[in-house]
Order: C-alpha cells, then sequence, then structure tokens
C-alpha cells in the first residue's frame, strides 16, 4: 500500500501553504437501515493553501459522463433512458473548506447548482483522549465526538498537522486517519496520500451556485426527483417509466445518511 510508504516521509514533514496534499479515503457504510448490506466508495480530500476539496470519485465519474452527455444528444438520450449506465453514487455533493472557519457543502440538484455554509467551530465538540496506536503504520490518537445523531471514534495523527478529514470531520490537531461511529454505520480510513503542487482547488466554488440555508438544501433534496424529470423536459427530453422507477427506487434504498438526524 502506498501509504505505508509515505508514512516515514510524512512523519517528517508539515503540510505548508505550498505543498499539496491528496488523500484517498475508503468508506464502508450500510445505505439502508432495512438491510446488514454494506458498499464501498472512494473519496478525494485536496489541502493546498488553506483550503481543502472534498468529492466522492465516483460523483468525479458521474461528472465526466454528463458532460460528455451535453456535448451528445444521442448519449443523452440513451442515458436518460437507461440510468443504470451512470455509476452511482449516494454522496452527490462536493465539501471546501476555508481558513479552517468555514466548510461550504455544495451539489447540483435537477439541473441547478446550490450551497450553503457552516462554521467549523459550530459542527462538533471533540473529546481528545490519551489513548495511542499505529493506524496503517501512522501513529495516531484517539478522539471521540457525537455528530448527526451518531457517536464517533477517530484516530488521528499528531504528525500529519492539517484539522481535517472525511465529509464534515473537521477540528482536530492533526488529519483524521480513521473514524467511524460506534455502530459501524460508517468508517472511513485513509488509504493513501500523496505529495502534489497542482491540485487546483476552486477558489469560489459558489460563483455559479445559488445560496440556500441547510434546511431548504434539505427540502429541495427531497422533491430531487421531480426537478430531475422537470429539467429533462425542459430540454424536450421524457425521462423513461423505467428510468423513474430506478430513480425511486435508488432514493428508498439510501435512507441512513451520515447525519441521521436529517
Amino acid at each position: 500500500m502506498r501509504l505505508l510508504t509515505l508514512s516515514f516521509l510524512l512523519l517528517a514533514t508539515t503540510i505548508n501553504a505550498q505543498q499539496g496534499y491528496l488523500i484517498t479515503y475508503s468508506l464502508d457504510y450500510i445505505p439502508d437501515t432495512t438491510s446488514v448490506k454494506k458498499i464501498s466508495e472512494y473519496f478525494i480530500l485536496k489541502i493546498q493553501n488553506n483550503r481543502s476539496h472534498y468529492v466522492s470519485q465516483t460523483k468525479i465519474l458521474q461528472d465526466s459522463i454528463r458532460e460528455e452527455a451535453r456535448k451528445n444528444q444521442a448519449l443523452a438520450l440513451q442515458l436518460l433512458g437507461d440510468l443504470s449506465k451512470i455509476p452511482k453514487t449516494n454522496f452527490k455533493y462536493e465539501i471546501f473548506t476555508f481558513d479552517n472557519s468555514m466548510i461550504l457543502l455544495k451539489e447540483k440538484i435537477g439541473g441547478r447548482e446550490y450551497y450553503y455554509e457552516q462554521p467549523i467551530n459550530d459542527l462538533m465538540n471533540w473529546k481528545i483522549d490519551s489513548e495511542i496506536k499505529e493506524v496503517n503504520g501512522i501513529k495516531c490518537q484517539l478522539a471521540t465526538t457525537n455528530f448527526g445523531g451518531r457517536e464517533y471514534e477517530a484516530w488521528f495523527s499528531l504528525d500529519i498537522p492539517a484539522s481535517l478529514g472525511p465529509y464534515k470531520f473537521i477540528g482536530l490537531p492533526g488529519l483524521i486517519i480513521s473514524i467511524n461511529d460506534l455502530e459501524n454505520n460508517y468508517r472511513f480510513q485513509v488509504v493513501d496520500i500523496s505529495q502534489t503542487q497542482n491540485l487546483n482547488i476552486e477558489e469560489n466554488p459558489e460563483k455559479r451556485s445559488k445560496k440556500i440555508n441547510k434546511k431548504e438544501y434539505l427540502d429541495i433534496k427531497l422533491k430531487s426527483q421531480d426537478l430531475i424529470v422537470e429539467r429533462a423536459k425542459q430540454h424536450g427530453l421524457t425521462l423513461s417509466e423505467e428510468g423513474k422507477k430506478l430513480l425511486l427506487q435508488r432514493q428508498s434504498e439510501f435512507n441512513n445518511p451520515i447525519e441521521k438526524n436529517e
């Protein structure tokens, strides 16, 4: 595993304003509360110049396919007729942080981009424990928190002094290497770390998006199927009955979000 070969280098360095870090997290999670079946997915966390960007690898692939469909109407019609050809992810948002003070969550819903902001200090309160152990060859310390209706334990590394982690898990004095809720519905773990100077994190990711609050965001998400159908009509396209059925199925199969109290 590449992480193991890089861990010694990371222990001897610090994350500075110029050096960028590309971190890959694996996630094993239970999307449906009526089942114990787990799904795996990978996420990218970019860190550079006191900014960060977190996104699903599957969403990146989705965006690439949709960009091709915008240029090719035949492909667009094909995808509307069979949505199973688009890779599935339950995490269609992107999360940005700026100067460790604010997070911005952005998502395209029904063809329009929305975003909301949250002060990092309001997200969660961490309790740092004295327990130490190695995770993937990196010396880590234990911390716990309550967030979104779940209790979590996290293992972070003081040797990688970035107060960041997957999703909104931010604010510890080192990078989160592993984090899971105590019922093991969600488990994130670092699987790779690489260094680079060309990450191109957007400076103004909200530029073409509409600002809303979190409650408005959740309300729009609930109406997302209707928005997708309406968006297709505006472009003279009709979503097949099979496509509508698949949309409903995907929504019903994801009823166990990270923030359980949403």
